[in-house]
């Protein structure tokens, strides 16, 4: 009886571990590099992660926002996207890891301004552990 208790903890022991495994944290810093203007949160696209702390809906001029996106791995990788906004400035960010068939991680990120008026948007991998699929990422709108 010891034994199969013993056993059967191992086993729940080695099934967290494994939990703990498959998921991906994304570090999502987020920059408002103008002077004068608020930018604010418009979308989040993460599918079923858990983000925390909550993502601001607004950030002051000369602001910033950090939050980290927890994703699950599929078979496919992991991704997200964000959109902030200011007046008819839009800026559209993405970022995604795939793990290769040799086990590491690849990553691309993408910016986009896609309102009336131009925005200068910028992503940047701050880092990336090709190991785990854990990467930071900086965004910056103006």
């Amino acid at each position: 009886m010891i034994v199969r208790y013993l056993g059967w903890m191992f086993a729940v022991g080695l099934m967290g571990v494994s939990a703990q495994a498959m998921a991906a944290t994304s570090t999502i810093s987020v920059n408002n590099l103008s002077t004068t203007a608020n930018i604010t949160l418009t979308d989040l696209i993460v599918g079923s992660a858990a983000v925390s702390p909550t993502p601001s809906t607004t950030i002051a001029p000369g602001g910033s926002d950090s939050y980290v996106v927890t994703t699950i791995i599929t078979s496919t990788g992991t991704g997200g996207g964000v959109t902030y906004s200011s007046g008819n400035k839009v800026c559209r960010f993405g970022w995604s890891g795939v793990k290769g068939t040799s086990g590491f991680w690849t990553f691309t990120k993408s910016a986009a301004s896609s309102g009336t008026t131009a925005a200068t948007c910028t992503a940047t991998l701050v880092g990336g552990n090709v190991t785990t699929g854990n990467a930071a990422w900086q965004f910056t709108m103006k």
